[in-house]
């Protein structure tokens, strides 16, 4: 952080009224087209994203409780729905914008990317994952397993597992 705080780009200083307010427009345009009409990206979780509108780049979202309470399930489910979402469209300009989701990097200094990767599919396709660690399954739950990995090898999800 402190190599990519010294060299790396850095946004600030004063910015014009009439900028951010063209920014703010283009947001409200871009939520009025989406089906879900969120100005941020979809958090897959209704509720969360009538109450937040969405995640939004400039906000920090601290997601704490006590051991063993679901935090990392919840921000999996979190990072795979906004993964999931994610698309692009061509803009005005030409060049590609992202029309909804988001491409996700996920920190996790508790499990193993494996571990995360093993605990969305087996969200995904409704069989156990302990299950699946332990190799407990049948053929139709192992061709599940292999369709649905499958369909989420192409997601735009990054995790760094670095201890």
């Amino acid at each position: 952080l402190y190599d990519l705080a010294s060299t790396g780009q850095t946004e600030g200083g004063f910015k014009p009224f009439r900028t951010a307010l063209t920014e703010a427009v283009a947001a409200a345009e871009a939520a009025y087209g989406r089906e879900g009409q969120l100005t941020g990206v979809a958090t897959g979780l209704h509720q969360m994203d009538q109450l937040l509108g969405g995640l939004h780049r400039s906000d920090l979202l601290i997601l704490a409780g006590r051991p063993a309470m679901g935090k990392t399930a919840l921000a999996t489910n979190i990072a795979f729905n906004a993964a999931r979402a994610y698309r692009e469209e061509n803009g005005e300009d030409g060049r590609p914008k992202v029309a909804d989701g988001a491409v996700v990097g996920f920190f996790s200094l508790e499990m193993s990317a494996e571990q995360l990767a093993n605990r969305i599919l087996a969200e995904q396709s409704g069989i156990s994952s302990e299950k699946i660690r332990r190799g407990d399954l049948n053929s139709t739950d192992f061709d599940k397993v292999l369709s649905v990995g499958q369909q989420l090898e192409h997601l735009n999800l990054f995790i760094d597992d670095t201890p």
